[in-house]
């Protein structure tokens, strides 16, 4: 792999996590009240 592909496959993955921090954010799940990981919806 060369340099310029790393660099550009970085690129995508970060525009993928800002567009989930933003999601987050948007709908409020940045404060989710859950206290434990195994709760069932």
């Amino acid at each position: 792999m060369e340099a310029l592909e790393i660099l550009e496959i970085y690129n995508r993955r970060f525009k993928i996590e800002f567009l989930f921090l933003d999601a987050k954010e948007y709908t409020g799940l940045t404060s989710c009240q859950g206290k434990k990981r195994d709760v069932k919806t």
